[in-house]
């Protein structure tokens, strides 16, 4: 009993050691968890990324929490055919019409009358004749019978007519035209009763006092086409036959050739150098007196001594042409020969300046050249008509001229131009009363040197 009792007490004594053993085994171990949860551990190491290690990122990222989905609808189609009354109408095909060349007419015609006695009429008839050659007529009438009281009569007849064509290649235009000018007038500078008493037989003083001027001839231009990247030539050219009622006649040949090519000089873009060749060559011919000489005259005898003379000039000109933005620079010089025996030879300037100071606003313009001056029967009759026949033909020479203006622009509606120049001319020529003929209503010339100063203006509005 005293074993069993042991060994009873040994048994309760190691289950009791076990159970301790056991419960602060399972209390620790909890212990431990709860420690493991709290604590925060940080780990510094070198991190080297690789692709296989990025993420893709979604073109259009969406929200996967609050996403909207579309219900699944099922449905079908079961068409059919509907009875109606709309029926379609046949259609009709457009037409086609083919595009035609512009029509570059301009045809007209000018009539009127001026203080019931000056009929006036002008005709422009000009068209195509083929796609690259146009035709044009030019026909013009102005007369008057118009007298002033006491004088000699006064009436007076222009009428002209020219004929032009113009043929346009894809490189050069040609132009060539013939003209005819008839001006009839009179030399109504006198008074007739005043001189009655030196005939026998009064003349017919109207018939006396007449002129005609004749001019035929033709014209032609020669030019290439425009271009700033290549060289382009202009040549223009022409004869006229000019004579009056008293046989008086002229032959006048004209000869005006420009060469421009553009140029690098500094790295500037539009930049141009230009030749120019100008000839006018003239043979006047004087056969008779204008005016009344020796008919039904008492004791007035004229002798009439007939004259040939050669004249004309040439210019070389070399120029420099540049365009930088809104400025016109040209720079040269003009070398001059007279034709005939005085054997003239002078050189001249030749520049001239363009600026648009303020665009579209206000513009400068600045000029200083010179020139040599060969008249002709033809340049002064145009200037005057009442000049008398054997003039003297001399050469003017305007050493220097200096000419500037501005032209102002107001707001679209008006444009001004002030403009002024000096000119300092050797032999300058001038119109005086030709005291030698009888009636003494002709002009003759006569030159001196002179220094002439202009100035001016020119206002034009527009009204709308």
């Amino acid at each position: 009993m005293i074993i069993n009792r042991v060994g009873i007490m040994l048994y309760r004594n190691l289950f009791i050691a076990l159970f301790v053993t056991g419960s602060l085994a399972y209390t620790s171990q909890a212990s431990f968890a709860q420690t493991l949860n709290e604590e925060q551990v940080t780990v510094i190491a070198p991190y080297s990324p690789t692709i296989t290690k990025a993420q893709k990122i979604g073109d259009v990222p969406t929200n996967r929490v609050n996403t909207n989905s579309k219900f699944k609808l099922e449905y079908y189609t079961n068409p059919q055919l509907i009875s109606t009354t709309f029926e379609l109408k046949e259609l009709q095909a457009a037409r086609y019409i083919s595009s035609k060349d512009p029509k570059y007419k301009q045809n007209m015609i000018y009539v009127g009358m001026g203080l019931y006695t000056s009929p006036y009429a002008e005709l422009f008839l000009n068209g195509k004749i083929k796609k690259d050659l146009t035709l044009g007529v030019h026909a013009t009438h102005f007369s008057s019978k118009a007298s002033v009281k006491d004088f000699a009569y006064s009436g007076f007849s222009k009428s002209g007519a020219e004929i032009w064509a113009k043929k346009t290649g894809a490189k050069k235009v040609f132009w060539f035209s013939g003209f005819y000018q008839r001006d009839l007038f009179h030399y109504y500078g006198f008074k007739p009763n005043d001189f009655l008493s030196n005939f026998v037989t009064a003349p017919d003083f109207d018939e006396e006092s007449k002129q005609l001027f004749t001019d035929f001839g033709g014209k032609f231009n020669l030019s290439s086409t425009i271009s700033k990247k290549k060289s382009g030539f202009i040549v223009d050219g022409g004869y006229r036959y000019f004579t009056d009622l008293y046989k008086n006649n002229e032959n006048v040949i004209n000869l005006d050739a420009t060469y421009t090519r553009p140029i690098d000089f500094l790295g500037y873009k539009n930049q141009y150098g230009g030749i120019r060749l100008l000839s006018e060559v003239a043979i006047s011919h004087w056969a008779d007196y204008t005016q009344l000489q020796n008919v039904n005259l008492i004791n007035i005898t004229a002798p009439i001594l007939t004259q040939n003379f050669f004249h004309g000039k040439v210019d070389f000109q070399l120029y420099y042409n540049l365009l930088f933005d809104r400025f016109d620079l040209k720079v040269g010089g003009v070398v001059s020969a007279g034709l005939d025996s005085t054997s003239t030879f002078r050189v001249y300037p030749d520049m001239n300046l363009k600026a648009d100071l303020i665009k579209n606003v206000l513009d400068l313009f600045l000029q200083f050249d010179g020139g040599l001056v060969s008249p002709t029967y033809y340049s002064l009759s145009r200037e005057n008509p009442y000049i008398s026949a054997f003039l003297p033909l001399n050469y003017s020479s305007i050493n220097y001229r200096f000419k500037g203006g501005f032209n102002i622009n107001i707001v679209g509606r008006a444009d001004i131009q002030l403009y002024g120049s000096f000119e300092q001319i050797d032999n300058d020529l001038f119109f005086t009363t030709d005291t030698v003929g009888f009636y003494r209503n002709q002009l003759n010339l006569i030159y001196d040197d002179a220094e002439v100063v202009k100035i001016g203006g020119d206002i034009s509005v527009t009204v709308s």
